[in-house]
């Protein structure tokens, strides 16, 4: 990998993380990984009001991690493909591994 090569994908690692560094975002995502909800079960499920959950959809969205669809009335959210579930899977498992300070069995089984 050239050096100018490796500046770009470590500058967009470095968004993705900073995207990432946002407790709301990170369940937010979470959820997600789970099924597709609109900004009312989100909201409901992160404990943040509309607003804040909008935007918070919105930076993720903006950096496509998520996409949306309209159902009606209604926008649903999903993780916009595999690459942002695995990432996922692989921070929580490992935040998760036997001596961590969430390993306990019924929090392995949220992933």
């Amino acid at each position: 990998m050239k050096n100018k090569d490796l500046e770009r994908s470590v500058e967009g690692v470095q968004k993705i993380v900073k995207v990432l560094n946002d407790r709301t975002r990170l369940k937010i995502l979470f959820f997600l990984s789970k099924q597709e909800r609109n900004v009312s079960e989100l909201q409901s499920l992160v404990q943040r009001s509309h607003t804040a959950t909008s935007h918070h959809l919105s930076k993720l969205k903006s950096n496509r991690m998520v996409s949306a669809e309209r159902k009606g009335k209604y926008m649903y959210y999903s993780l916009k493909d595999e690459h942002i579930k695995t990432i996922l899977k692989v921070m929580f498992e490992h935040t998760m591994e036997e001596g961590e300070f969430c390993g306990t069995p019924s929090q392995k089984r949220l992933l």
